[in-house]
């Protein structure tokens, strides 16, 4: 009997700790379960998290490389506006040069109360607003259109002998225009410099760079007139300048954004072709310059 009581009592043990093995397992897996759906959860989030980020890092990279480019754009523009500003006033009489240049000093003086509300985020969210961009296009091509009009007229008029009078009255309205664009310039170089220098006061800050303006016109105008004499060179020169402005206007307005993605790898056989294109095409230039003398011969 006392054996058969202990073979019990070792089945009950052996039972017991089976059951309890069992609930042991069971009480793992469900931990582990917990585990994997929590922490699979806090994975995946934190690699969106960090995907999102990365995207964010790449899109602002893009967006300040862009904001470079349309600065370095607008400021080779204000440059040609500069140049065609004083290429126009070779044109003009010595007295028309100085009135030119003490409106341009007036301006630049008297706009400091409105430069000094302006900030660099402003300047560079105006240049990302591809609506105002197109307005600015819209105005440069009209100046653009201008001055070309009066390149073509004052070569009318140098090589025709009979001139009608409306176009002699046209060609003189054409040569008053000095044009638009020389004052935005001007209040952008005003804001610079009050960005460039500060703790200075506002006004002697604007008043002396109105100074430097009235004395720097008649004095490029000079110095233009004495390195290029001939009027036809310098007819020609601002009618190209004029002509690049127009090309860098399209550029502006299109703000970084292309309709085909660039290439990084050369064609060569398209290369080769567009190449014998060319060559050919001056053979036949050639050929034919010289049937022509023949002849004329």
């Amino acid at each position: 009997d006392s054996i058969g009581v202990q073979r019990q009592l070792e089945g009950l043990r052996n039972e017991d700790e089976s059951e309890s093995g069992e609930k042991g397992a069971q009480i793992v897996r469900k931990v582990k379960r917990w585990i994997e759906k929590n922490y699979s959860s806090i994975y995946v989030s934190r690699d969106s998290a960090c995907g999102d980020n990365r995207s964010g890092l790449d899109g602002a990279e893009a967006s300040q490389k862009d904001g470079g480019i349309m600065e370095t754009v607008v400021l080779v523009m204000m440059m040609l506006v500069c140049f065609n500003y004083i290429m126009k006033q070779t044109y003009r009489k010595k007295y028309a040069v100085v009135c030119s240049a003490i409106v341009c000093a007036h301006f630049m003086g008297l706009m400091w109360p409105y430069a000094v509300e302006q900030s660099k985020s402003q300047i560079a969210g105006w240049l990302s607003d591809s609506a105002l961009m197109l307005d600015v296009a819209v105005i440069l091509t009209l100046e653009v259109a201008i001055q070309m009009a009066f390149c073509v007229l004052s070569a009318h008029i140098q090589t025709t002998v009979e001139v009608k009078p409306l176009t002699l009255w046209i060609y003189r309205i054409l040569r008053w225009f000095p044009g638009v664009l020389i004052f935005p310039v001007l209040f952008s170089l005003l804001v610079s410099l009050i960005f460039a220098l500060p703790g200075t006061s506002f006004q002697l800050v604007a008043w002396s760079a109105a100074a430097a303006v009235f004395v720097a016109i008649p004095i490029a105008t000079y110095g233009v007139k004495r390195l290029l004499p001939e009027k036809e060179i310098r007819l020609e020169v601002l009618f190209l300048s004029n002509a690049l402005i127009a090309i860098l206007g399209v550029v502006a307005t299109v703000n970084g954004r292309t309709a085909v993605a660039g290439i990084s790898e050369v064609d060569l056989a398209a290369l080769a072709g567009v190449c014998g294109l060319v060559v050919l095409g001056l053979i036949g230039g050639f050929i034919q310059h010289g049937i022509r003398l023949k002849r004329m011969n």
